[in-house]
């Protein structure tokens, strides 16, 4: 049967009380203990998966009987925020045209290749301020086939594979809504998750794509064993890359299916027990909800089941939306019926009650606007406010940055030398971070300058670098909701940069007071 699954796509993601919007000139992305960042907010996503550029059509699936605009504005009218897009790397390579398109529905798109193809589509999700995820899914192009069992084979090698990446990376580069990359999909007979052989250790193959995606600024999907359903090396084998800031954009992606999907054997002995469905939570910790407890982020990449009332999957249904809820993490179903149009009933209800509130995007005059978005369960919240110990998490070589104007804390050569601003760009922003019992001073790495520190002026309400003095130097940092941080000076005020680049204080710790905390990285 043709789908569209719902991939309301499960980050380990945070509660946050308001809902805002403020716009940015492009998309950052990171992730800071378990929690997924964009522009220094937590991401809450709601994604469908939309099949067909796999297959030997190479185009999307539906569009023999609706139009894509059609399609794209139902995905949008019923709240998601991103589609995944499944491919082939024969269609990548290959570029061949597009098949199974009605060119009365869709004339635009008879006759052209199927690279066109997808620029089209990702073009007008984009319209519809919807994120794009871009997934290896087959090696050639065909419906019946299951995703490979490897990584590569005889034809796809994976040098190929990792040219065939970077190609679609150089691609869409400056396209704003594309945001993440599933390097491979579901890899299962043969593929291991360790450090003892380079031919199937699938992890260790992940890292060494994604050391060679260095262009790529978004995420990087990584899938479990067993079609995605076992994680269980990843905690002792966690995605470990030659870049700190790559490390940053790992998500793990388990996949879920109801035992009327996929029959496991690990799973019959459980569906006859008395306490199933219950019993499903401590498999499920096992697979992957222990990645959560390590503060990596999880996104459940794909979750199928049968829509029948009555049967294991009407429980599993039930049991699995309110483990998700409980542990903080969201996942996916099947949307759309066969008419590529109507909305399974069933399954959007299931959905919307794991996440009725995600994240909202829409490009706007030339900027990108978010609007913040709520995870239902209020335990999943992330307490705001002082961090125990914080000075301790910050310390080191670091860089300060605002993550709503995309500058960085810098020390200043002119106004007396004592002035600090924003800088745009990454010369002179090392800052040493010292901890105090939990309290921090700053100290700048620029021109050999380590002996001033950064510094509040009450009096003027500006931030100034001074050598050390009996005031203003020691600031108490705090963890935010959204994986921003805060600093407090000693007179109750807060450092604050500003849309023209200097840097004052405010009285509370909101909007343009928080600031992305990472480690320094020597610019290439």
């Amino acid at each position: 049967m043709m789908i569209l699954r719902c991939s309301a796509t499960g980050f380990f993601l945070l509660l946050h009380a308001i809902s805002a919007e403020f716009c940015v000139n492009k998309l950052e992305w990171s992730t800071m203990n378990g929690h997924v960042i964009v522009n220094g907010i937590p991401l809450v996503l709601k994604g469908v998966i939309y099949p067909g550029f796999e297959t030997e059509h190479y185009a999307p699936l539906g569009l023999k009987l609706q139009k894509l605009n059609k399609i794209l504005d139902v995905v949008k009218s019923n709240n998601f925020n991103a589609i995944q897009l499944p491919f082939s790397l024969e269609m990548v390579r290959f570029n061949p045209y597009t098949k199974n398109i009605d060119c009365e529905l869709n004339p635009e798109f008879c006759g052209i290749t199927s690279i066109r193809m997808l620029d089209f589509f990702i073009d007008r999700a984009a319209e519809r301020g919807l994120l794009v995820a871009l997934s290896n899914n087959q090696f050639l192009g065909n419906s019946s086939f299951l995703p490979p069992n490897l990584w590569y084979d005889s034809q796809y090698t994976e040098e190929l594979s990792i040219e065939i990446w970077n190609t679609l990376i150089a691609r869409y580069i400056n396209q704003w809504n594309v945001f993440a990359i599933d390097l491979k999909n579901e890899p299962h007979w043969g593929s291991t998750w360790g450090n003892s052989n380079k031919k199937t250790d699938w992890n260790k193959a992940a890292e060494r794509m994604i050391n060679r995606m260095g262009s790529f600024s978004g995420l990087f999907f990584v899938d479990g064993l067993d079609f995605s359903n076992d994680m269980e090396h990843a905690g002792k084998y966690p995605i470990r890359t030659l870049d700190e800031l790559s490390n940053n954009r790992v998500i793990y992606t388990p996949h879920c299916y109801g035992p009327e999907v996929y029959t496991q054997s690990v799973l019959q002995a459980l569906f006859s027990q008395a306490d199933f469905p219950s019993n499903l939570g401590a498999l499920f910790m096992a697979r992957f909800g222990f990645l959560v407890g390590k503060h990596l982020p999880v996104l459940i990449g794909e979750w199928a089941s049968s829509n029948d009332p009555g049967g294991l999957d009407e429980k599993w249904n039930n049991y699995t939306i309110d483990w998700l809820r409980k542990n903080c993490i969201t996942n996916n179903a099947r949307l759309l019926s066969d008419d590529w149009l109507t909305p399974i009933a069933r399954k959007l209800e299931l959905i919307n009650r794991l996440q009725p509130n995600p994240s909202k995007f829409e490009a706007r005059n030339g900027k990108i606007c978010i609007t913040e978005g709520a995870f239902p369960e209020s335990h999943c919240q992330y307490r705001e406010g002082l961090t125990p110990y914080a000075g301790k998490h910050i310390a080191g070589e670091r860089t300060i940055k605002s993550p709503h104007f995309g500058t960085y804390l810098s020390p200043s050569t002119w106004y007396n030398g004592t002035a600090v601003f924003m800088s745009e760009n990454r010369k002179c922003v090392k800052w040493f971070i010292d901890d105090i019992d939990g309290k921090v001073d700053l100290r700048p790495d620029c021109s050999g300058d380590f002996t001033t520190y950064l510094t509040a002026d009450p009096e003027e309400n500006l931030v100034r670098r001074k050598e050390w003095g009996p005031a203003g130097q020691v600031w108490t940092p705090s963890l935010n909701v959204d994986g921003t941080w805060c600093f407090k000076s000693i007179y109750g005020n807060f450092l604050r940069a500003e849309p023209n680049k200097t840097v004052r204080m405010q009285n509370d710790c909101s909007g343009f007071a928080r600031f992305v905390v990472e480690p320094w990285i020597v610019s290439k």
